[in-house]
C-alpha cells in the first residue's frame, strides 16, 4: 500500500524565519499530551503581537479527517515577555514558567478558560495534528477544512488562502498523516504528503513513534534535524511539578535525537535545553564577511582549544537519584546489546562486589541490576575524545567479558575494546579513544548478554572545548553550551586586527539556557584624536591639592575602543595629576603654583587606545596661572625672658612680609596687584593663641610684643613656648596668616618643697618602726637636702632622719588613739651644694606635717560547752550555749553559717537547739557540726568563726516496707518470679522476717521470708484476657526487736502480645492467561488472641519478587493482575500476617497461583472492578450478545481518535472497550477480540501447550504490526486465516454517525480482509 502513495508538494505563502527578525514569532515548544497541553512562542522581547495573529491546530490524519481546523486561539494585542517568550498553558500545569515570559494560563483544564477573547475553539490534544502561527485578515473558523479534497496539500484558494504562515509544525504519530507544516516530524512509513517548502524530520519507528511533544533546540528557528527535538513526555513521579521525555523505559519510547532522552522539561518560557552563542565576523573597514574562522568557547582563558575531563562517580549521587542527564552534555541510559537505542534511566545502587576501595555504589537500571542483554549507553551532544569505564566482575563461578564499542555521529562503529575474563571482585579499566574526537555514542555490555555478571563504576569522559566555524556569510553558532564561564574568541591568525570585542575575546557567564550574540570586527587600528577645545586651562595660584582645573578629551575612531591618558612631559608635570580614564587634571603639588614666580605651565599628554599593540597621540596643554592675594609670611621670630621677669617686660617686635610685594617692580601697563587691591607690606597683628594669649600683648600696627602675666612663667614646667600670632594684609579680599613666635624662658633658682600629705600611723606602732618618708620636690632638680623638726605637738614623739627624711616613732614613745589622735610637726628642708658648688646660694623652706593616729579594732572572744544528744531528739531541745565579749566593749552579732538544717541558733538566748523538721539519725551520721559567726560593730567588722561539734547517741527504730506496686507478665510458669518486696531498717545489720498475711493474691503468690522474693504457687496461673488483671498482697515485716511494719502491695498482670492465627489453609488459584483477576484477603481469614489489634497482611512470591503483571495493594488486601500468554507458569505465594504490637508477631502460610493458557479447567473467575469491561462476555464490546470483528473495530476507532489512555470516569457511549480489564484502553484490547475470533473459528491441532503459545504469539505480532504501521499485506494473511468469509454491511455506525468515521471503519474492515 505504501508503494501507491504519492508525496505531493505545492507552494504556499510562507515568511522566512530569520534569526534576527522573528516577525510575529516562531513556535518554540508544543505539547499535545492531554494532561499537559501547552504551546510556547518566541518573538521579540516586549513586542505587541499584531492584530489578526492566530494559533490554529489542524487535524492531520491521513484520511478524510485531514485538514479540519480543530483549534483557534486569537493572540491579537498580546505581548511577548521581556525575554521574548509567550506561553499558553492549562490550569494546574506541572511545570514552572520563566517569570520573564508572558504566561497565558487557563483557569480550567481546557483552553476555554484562557483570558477573554483568546480561545475561539478546541484544545491542543489532537492525536495527529499540525499547529500553525498565522496572520490573517479573516479569522480561522473551527470545522473549516484547509484540505477539502484530502490530498494532503493545503488548498490554494481554500480556508487558508488568506493565511500568512509565520511558522508551523506537524506531529505525525502511529498512523498515516499529512504533512501540512513547514516542519514535519514523524515516522517515514506514515508520512503521506509534504508541502513544497516543508522540511521532513523522520523518527526511527523502532525508537517509538508515539509523539506528543516537539521543541526547537536553543534559539533555533529552522526546520532541520539539528533544530528540533521530538518525543513522548510524561509527569515525572520522582519530582513534583516536573515533565520529562521518556528514555526508552516505556515501549522503547525515546526522544529524537536520542541524546535528549530523559531530559526534564524545565525551560518552559525560555530557550530550550541548552545555551548558545551566535554572531558574525566582519572586516570593520571593508565590510567583508569573514568565512572559515574558528570561534572557541574558551573555559580557561588560554586561547587554546583544550580537552576537558569529566569524572562521573555513582558514589557522588544519592540513592534513587536519576543521573541520566545529571552531567551536562552527557546522556547515560540503559543499553541493550541488540540495538543502539535507549532502554531506560540510570540510577546509582549499592553493591559490595569489588568496591571496598572505591565506594559502594555502581551504575544501575533505575536502582536494579541490569537485566539480560542490558548495559550502559553513553551519548554526547558534542563529540567526545575518549571514554573510560571500570568493569567489575560479580560472580565467583562464571566469568564476565565486557564489550565497549564507540560510534560516530552517522552511526558508524569507530572502535571496539574488550575486557579480560572478570571473576567476582576483579576490576578492569576499559577505555576507547578517537584521535579526531568523533565519539558520539558508546555502548557497554557483557558480551554474552549475562548482565548480572558485571557492575560498572567510575566513568571518565574527555571532550574538547566547543568550537564553531564561520560560514560564507561570516556567521557562526556555538551550540550545546552548559552553565559556566567562557571567553568567546577566534583562534585563527588573521592579518587584520581584532577590534570588537576589545582584545578579540568576549567573556560571558551562562547560568541556565541563555543565548548571547557576540560579533567580531577586524581592521586596521587608528590612533585617538584630541579635542583642541580641551587643550587650554587656567588655575588660581595657591590652589589646594585636589583642585580640578579641566578635562582633556580624546576620542578613538575605532568602534568599541576606549582611551587612556598619561602625562609624559611639560613644565607643570610635577604640579598636576591626570586621571588616566576620565582625562581630568587636578592640582597635585600646590607649592609651585605661585603667580609671582611662574605665570604659565605646559603639560604634554598622551592619549592611547586599548588595542594591542596600542596607538597613541601627543598634545600639549597650556595652563595659565591666575594672580591671587597671597597671605602674609612670618619671619623666624625668636625671643627670651627670665622666668621671674616682671609684667610689662618688652620681648621684641614681630616681623612679617608679603609675597605680593614681588610684583611691585612690574612695568606692565596694569599692575598685577591691581586686581587684588594689595598694599604690600601693610599688616595688622593680633594674638591668636588660646593657651598663652592672656600672658602677652602685641601692638597691632608695629608688632611690639610685651609680657602681661609674669606669674604664669615657670621654666621647670614650660622652658619654651610657641605663641600663635595672626597677621592680616589689606587686600580687596584680606588674607590672614597664622604664625608662631618662639619664646625661650631663662631658669632662676627656687627653694625646695616638702610633700605635706597627712601621715597615718596605727596606734599599736612600736618605737623605731618606719612611719613615712615625705618626698622633697626641688624646681631646679637638686637632690641634696637636710631635714630637721623645728617644732610641733609631735616633737619628741617622732624623729626625722636629716639625710633620708625617714620619720619614725621615738624610743619610749607610745600612741593611744583614745588619748590623742592627731600630731603636728614643723619640718625644715635646706638645699645642700653638690660637688660642683650648685646651688651657689642654697635656699630652704618649712612645711607643717600632720600625723593621724589610726584606731585598731580586735575580734570578739568566744566560749562554749561541747554536747551530745540521742538520735530522734525532739525539735527545740537545747544542745549547748555560747558567750561572746568584744574587747572594745561593743555589741557582738552572732549568726549561724553553713548548711546544717538539723540545728538552729537562738540569738535571744545564745543557745543551739534542735531545729523544726530535724532528722537526727545515728545510722546516717554519728556527729554533726554547727558553724557560728561572731562579729563586732566596727566597719568592716572584726570576726571570730566557731565550729561546735555535736555527738549523736544510737536508739532502736522500726523497719519499713518500701515497695508499693509490682507487675508480672501473663502466662508465666509457677515457681520463683523476678519480683522482690523491698524493705529497709534504720538499724544497721538488723535481721528481718517477711510474710504474706492477707489479700486476694495470698492464694496465688508465695514469699521468701528472708529475701522477700515472690513466687507463683503451684496450680496458679495468670491470664490477662481471662482476668483478674491485678492482685492485692498484705505484707508484714518484723525486726529482731519485735518492731513491725505492714503494707498492701498491688501486683498488676501485664498483657503479653500473642501471635495472630490463619484460620484455614488457602486454596491454590488457577488463572487464565489474558484475563484479569482480583483476590481479596477478607478479615474472616485471620484472627488474633489479643484484643484491639490491627492486622497487616503482606503477600509476595517465595522469591520475594512479584512478576510484572501482578500487584498487591496492602490497604485493600487485594491481589490483582492480568497474566499474558508469555506468563504461563506456577508461582509459589507466601502470605504473612503481622499484628500491630510494637514488636510485631506474625503467622505465615503458602499457596500457589498457576497461569494457564487455556479456557478450560478449574479456573479462578473472581472479577475486578473494571467499569469498561463487559462482565457478561468481555469480548462483546458493543454488548449486543455477539462477538464479531465490529467489536475490535470499535476499539481501533477509539484509539485512532483519542489514543491509548487510562479509562475515563465514564463511557459516554456505553461501550466496553477495556477487554482485558486493566482499566486502560490499548491496542491489546482489540488484539484479544481478534484472537478470540481466531480461536473460535479455526480448528488447530494443538499438540502441546508450547505450540498453542507460539500460534497465539504469531497472531498477536501480526495485529500489533497492523496497528503500529498499517503495513499488513503479509502479516494479516497469516494472522486472520480463520475469520468468516463475508462481512458485508458490517461497520461501526453505532459508534460515530459521521461520514468520515464510517469511511475509516470501512477502510479498517478492508484492511482486515487483505
Amino acid at each position: 500500500m505504501m508503494n501507491n502513495r504519492i508525496k505531493r508538494r505545492r507552494g504556499l505563502r510562507l515568511e522566512a524565519l530569520e534569526r534576527r527578525h522573528l516577525l510575529a514569532g516562531v513556535i518554540s515548544e508544543y505539547s499535545t499530551d492531554p494532561a499537559n497541553q501547552f504551546i510556547e512562542l518566541r518573538g521579540q522581547p516586549n513586542d505587541v503581537i499584531p492584530a489578526g495573529t492566530y494559533v490554529t491546530v489542524v487535524e492531520s490524519t491521513g484520511n478524510v479527517l485531514g485538514g479540519r481546523i480543530e483549534t483557534v486561539l486569537d493572540l491579537s494585542g498580546q505581548r511577548y515577555g521581556s525575554n521574548g517568550f509567550l506561553v499558553i498553558a492549562m490550569a494546574d500545569h506541572p511545570f514552572a514558567i520563566a517569570p520573564s515570559a508572558t504566561a497565558l494560563v487557563s483557569a480550567t483544564a481546557s483552553l476555554s478558560g484562557l483570558p477573554a477573547g483568546i480561545h475561539q475553539a478546541g484544545n491542543f490534544s489532537v492525536f495527529t495534528d499540525s499547529v500553525f502561527l498565522i496572520q490573517s485578515d479573516i479569522a480561522p473558523v473551527w470545522g473549516d477544512d484547509i484540505d477539502s479534497n484530502a490530498d494532503g496539500i493545503i488548498d490554494p484558494a481554500g480556508a487558508a488562502a488568506t493565511w500568512t504562515i509565520h511558522d508551523s509544525v506537524t506531529i505525525g504519530t502511529v498512523h498515516d498523516y499529512f504533512g501540512y507544516g513547514k516542519t514535519v516530524i514523524g515516522a517515514p512509513l506514515g508520512q503521506m504528503s509534504l508541502q513544497s517548502d516543508s522540511s521532513f524530520i523522520p523518527i526511527d519507528e523502532v525508537n517509538g513513534d508515539y509523539l506528543n511533544y516537539v521543541a526547537r533546540v536553543g534559539d533555533s528557528s529552522g526546520g532541520g534535524v539539528d533544530d528540533w527535538v521530538a518525543g513522548h513526555i510524561h509527569i515525572d513521579v520522582r519530582s513534583e511539578n516536573s515533565l520529562r521525555l521518556y528514555a526508552g523505559e516505556i515501549l522503547n519510547d525515546a526522544a529524537s535525537p536520542t541524546v535528549f532522552s530523559g531530559r526534564e522539561i524545565d525551560h518552559v518560557g525560555t530557550y530550550n535545553f541548552f545555551a548558545g552563542v551566535r554572531g558574525t565576523a566582519t572586516n570593520d573597514i571593508t565590510g567583508q564577511l569573514l568565512a572559515g574562522l574558528t570561534v572557541l568557547a574558551d573555559t580557561n582563558g588560554n586561547g587554546i582549544r583544550d580537552s576537558i575531563t569529566t569524572v562521573i562517580e555513582p558514589d557522588d549521587f544519592l540513592i534513587d537519584t536519576d543521573i541520566t542527564n545529571a552531567i551536562p552534555g552527557v546522556t547515560i541510559t540503559v543499553a541493550n546489546r541488540s540495538d543502539t537505542l535507549p532502554h531506560g534511566l540510570i540510577e546509582p545502587r549499592v553493591d559490595s562486589q569489588g568496591l571496598a576501595s572505591t565506594g559502594s555504589q555502581v551504575f544501575s537500571d533505575r536502582g536494579f541490576q541490569f537485566s539480560s542483554g542490558e548495559g550502559l549507553r553513553v551519548e554526547f551532544y558534542r563529540d567526545a575524545d575518549s571514554v573510560q569505564i571500570d568493569a567489575i566482575g560479580r560472580s565467583a563461578g562464571t566469568q564476565a567479558t565486557v564489550v565497549m564499542e564507540a560510534f560516530d555521529r552517522d552511526g558508524r562503529s569507530i572502535g571496539t575494546t574488550r575486557s579480560g575474563a572478570l571473576s567476582q571482585g576483579e576490576r578492569e579499566q576499559l577505555s576507547i579513544e578517537s584521535a579526531g574526537g568523533a565519539i558520539a555514542l558508546v555502548m557497554i555490555y557483557e558480551e554474552t548478554g549475562n548482565a548480572a555478571l558485571v557492575n560498572y563504576d567510575h566513568m571518565v569522559v574527555t571532550q574538547k572545548e566547543a568550537t564553531a566555524t564561520t560560514n560564507a556569510r561570516g556567521e557562526y553558532h556555538l551550540k550545546y553550551l552548559t552553565p559556566g564561564s567562557y571567553d568567546i574568541t577566534i583562534t585563527n591568525a588573521l592579518s587584520e586586527l581584532p577590534k570588537l570585542p576589545v582584545g578579540g575575546s568576549q567573556p560571558l557567564t551562562i547560568d541556565f539556557n541563555e543565548h548571547y550574540t557576540v560579533d567580531f570586527a577586524y581592521g586596521e587600528n587608528q590612533p585617538p584624536a584630541f579635542d583642541p577645545e580641551t587643550l587650554a586651562m587656567r588655575v588660581d595660584e595657591n590652589s589646594p591639592i585636589g583642585t580640578p582645573i579641566g578635562m582633556v578629551q580624546a576620542s578613538d575612531p575605532d568602534t568599541g575602543q576606549s582611551v587612556r591618558y598619561r602625562l609624559t612631559d611639560g613644565t607643570g608635570r610635577r604640579y598636576f595629576s591626570l586621571n588616566p580614564i576620565s582625562g581630568e587634571i587636578r592640582v597635585n603639588n600646590s607649592s609651585g603654583l605661585d603667580f609671582e614666580r611662574a605665570r604659565e605651565f605646559t603639560l604634554v599628554v598622551e592619549a592611547a587606545d586599548n588595542y594591542q599593540p596600542s596607538l597613541s597621540e601627543l598634545a600639549t596643554i597650556t595652563v595659565a596661572v591666575n594672580n591671587a592675594n597671597d597671605p602674609p609670611r612670618f619671619e623666624d621670630n625668636r625671643f627670651t625672658v627670665a622666668e621671674d621677669a616682671a609684667g610689662g617686660f618688652v620681648l621684641g617686635t614681630v616681623q612679617a612680609s608679603d609675597q605680593d610685594a614681588l610684583n611691585d617692580d612690574s612695568d606692565a601697563p596694569i599692575h598685577p596687584n591691581a586686581e587684588i587691591g594689595e598694599e604690600s607690606g601693610n599688616f595688622s597683628f593680633a594674638i591668636a593663641d588660646p593657651v598663652y594669649g592672656e600672658m602677652f600683648a602685641i601692638d597691632p600696627q608695629s608688632g611690639l610684643l610685651t609680657l602681661t602675666d609674669a606669674a604664669a612663667l615657670d621654666f621647670e614646667t614650660t622652658p619654651e613656648l610657641l605663641l600663635s600670632i595672626a597677621a592680616t594684609d589689606r587686600g580687596l579680599q584680606p588674607q590672614t596668616q597664622l604664625g608662631q613666635v618662639r619664646i625661650r624662658l631663662l631658669d632662676v633658682n627656687e627653694p625646695p618643697q616638702l610633700d605635706a600629705t597627712p601621715i597615718l600611723v596605727p596606734e599599736n606602732a612600736t618605737p623605731g618602726i618606719l612611719l613615712a618618708t615625705p618626698t622633697v620636690l626641688d624646681p631646679e632638680g637638686h637632690d641634696l637636702f637636710t631635714r630637721s623638726i623645728v617644732s610641733g605637738s609631735g616633737q619628741g614623739i617622732f624623729t626625722i632622719d636629716a639625710a633620708t627624711g625617714a620619720i619614725r616613732l621615738a624610743d619610749g614613745a607610745a600612741l593611744d588613739f583614745e588619748t590623742q589622735s592627731t600630731y603636728e610637726l614643723l619640718v625644715r628642708v635646706d638645699e645642700v651644694a653638690d660637688e660642683t658648688g650648685q646651688p651657689a646660694a642654697p635656699l630652704g623652706a618649712e612645711t607643717l606635717l600632720t600625723i593621724n593616729v589610726q584606731d585598731i579594732d580586735e575580734a570578739p572572744q568566744v566560749t562554749f560547752v561541747a554536747a551530745a544528744i540521742d538520735e530522734n531528739t525532739s525539735p527545740g531541745t537545747i544542745v549547748t550555749a555560747v558567750t561572746a565579749i568584744d574587747p572594745e566593749g561593743a555589741p557582738v552579732t552572732i549568726t549561724q553559717r553553713g548548711d546544717n538544717s538539723n540545728f538552729v541558733f537562738d540569738p535571744t538566748t545564745n543557745q543551739v537547739k534542735v531545729a523544726d523538721g530535724a532528722n537526727i539519725d545515728f545510722e546516717s551520721a554519728t556527729s554533726y557540726q554547727v558553724q557560728l559567726r561572731f562579729a563586732d560593730a566596727s566597719f568592716p567588722p572584726r570576726v571570730t568563726n566557731l565550729v561546735i561539734p555535736i555527738d549523736v547517741r544510737d536508739a532502736p527504730e522500726s523497719p519499713s516496707i518500701m515497695t508499693e506496686s509490682l507487675t508480672v507478665p501473663e502466662n508465666v510458669s509457677s515457681g520463683p518470679l523476678d519480683l522482690q518486696i523491698a524493705v529497709s531498717d534504720p538499724d544497721l545489720n538488723d535481721s528481718l522476717l517477711l510474710e504474706i498475711v492477707g489479700g486476694d493474691g495470698a492464694t496465688i503468690f508465695g514469699i521468701d521470708q528472708q529475701t522477700g522474693a515472690l513466687s507463683l504457687l503451684p496450680d496458679a496461673s495468670l491470664d490477662y484476657e481471662a482476668g483478674p488483671t491485678d492482685y492485692a498482697l498484705q505484707i508484714k515485716v518484723t525486726d529482731s526487736k519485735g518492731l513491725t511494719d505492714e503494707a498492701t502491695i498491688q501486683v498488676a498482670v501485664l498483657d503479653v502480645n500473642e501471635p495472630p492465627t490463619i484460620r484455614e489453609p488457602f486454596a491454590n488459584l488457577h488463572l487464565q492467561a489474558g484475563r484479569r483477576f482480583c483476590f481479596t484477603f477478607e478479615d474472616s481469614l485471620f484472627s488474633d488472641p489479643d484484643a484491639d489489634t490491627e492486622l497487616e497482611v503482606a503477600v509476595t512470591t517465595s522469591s520475594n519478587v512479584m512478576p510484572g503483571w501482578m500487584s498487591y495493594d496492602s490497604q485493600t488486601r487485594t491481589l490483582r493482575g492480568t497474566p499474558q500468554a508469555s506468563d504461563v507458569e506456577q508461582l509459589s505465594m507466601v502470605v504473612r500476617v503481622n499484628d500491630s504490637a510494637p514488636t510485631p508477631l506474625a503467622a505465615t502460610t503458602a499457596f500457589t497461583i498457576s497461569v494457564l493458557n487455556s479456557d478450560n479447567g478449574d479456573l479462578y473467575t473472581s472479577h475486578c472492578s473494571a467499569p469498561w469491561q463487559n462482565q457478561t462476555d468481555r469480548f462483546d464490546v458493543n454488548n449486543n450478545g455477539n462477538v464479531a470483528p465490529i467489536d475490535a473495530i470499535i476499539i481501533l476507532n477509539f484509539l485512532n481518535r483519542y489514543g491509548a489512555q487510562v479509562v475515563p470516569a465514564e463511557d459516554p457511549l456505553g461501550r466496553y472497550l477495556d477487554v482485558d480489564g486493566d482499566n486502560t484502553i490499548r491496542p491489546i484490547d482489540a488484539l484479544q477480540v481478534l484472537n478470540h475470533l481466531h480461536a473460535s473459528s479455526v480448528s488447530i491441532d494443538r499438540e502441546s501447550a508450547a505450540e498453542e503459545s507460539e500460534a497465539s504469539i504469531a497472531t498477536d505480532l501480526a495485529v500489533i504490526q497492523m496497528t503500529a504501521d498499517n503495513s499488513v499485506d503479509s502479516g494479516l494473511a497469516a494472522g486472520f486465516v480463520g475469520l468468516p468469509s463475508s462481512l458485508d454491511g458490517v461497520h461501526d455506525d453505532d459508534f460515530d454517525d459521521e461520514e468520515r468515521d464510517t469511511a475509516v471503519d470501512q477502510s479498517l474492515l478492508a484492511l482486515l480482509w487483505e
